[in-house]
């Protein structure tokens, strides 16, 4: 009887072929689904519970094989080893749920982003881009933290819900703003 190898491969194994392989980039990772486990490490059934520091540590990846090692040594608190060591099929699924979970969670981020007046844009308020720092120094400013590190320690999405009620906040303020603007003419 033949055994197939492939599904026994180490992710060691599968990355020296992919690297090789011009099939690889035709791969959709993102639509993989999440396996039970990667090399005995059971996986989270979402990302509810990811820190801000996880999510941030997970969006840094800049190599093709980080979308694969960092979400199991991240999230599963994999050594590299282990990672390399485990099935190949196991890490390539996780990653790659791990990555369109991302996707989700970004553009949940993406939709909080606030709109500019025309004076707030001569006056260079788009030039104020501080990226994954900034939200953690907004995030501690806002809670009274005074050290960022500890709000690499915080779930995402408790982040996440303070951005957005500061968001809606502000852009309730704005309406207000102009309707006391609108009365203000018409008394005129």
């Amino acid at each position: 009887m033949h055994k197939d190898n492939r599904s026994n491969m180490t992710f060691r194994e599968w990355l020296t072929i992919a690297t090789h392989s011009v099939m690889t980039a035709a791969l959709d990772i993102k639509k993989f689904s999440r396996p039970y486990e990667v090399g005995g490490h059971k996986t989270p059934k979402d990302l509810a519970g990811m820190t801000l520091g996880q999510m941030f540590t997970l969006s840094s990846a800049n190599r093709a094989q980080d979308a694969f090692v960092l979400p199991c040594t991240t999230l599963l608190g994999m050594s590299e080893d282990e990672v390399y060591n485990s099935l190949a099929v196991d890490v390539v699924r996780f990653g790659g749920w791990v990555s369109h979970q991302l996707d989700t969670i970004n553009d949940l981020w993406a939709k909080l982003r606030p709109t500019y007046t025309s004076q707030e844009k001569r006056a260079g308020v788009e030039s104020l881009k501080f990226g994954a720092f900034g939200v953690a120094d907004w995030y501690a400013r806002r809670m009274g933290i005074a050290n960022h590190d500890d709000v690499m320690d915080v779930c995402w999405m408790r982040v996440y819900q303070c951005m957005k009620i500061d968001s809606e906040t502000a852009k309730y303020q704005r309406r207000l703003q102009q309707i006391y603007i609108q009365e203000s003419k018409r008394r005129k």
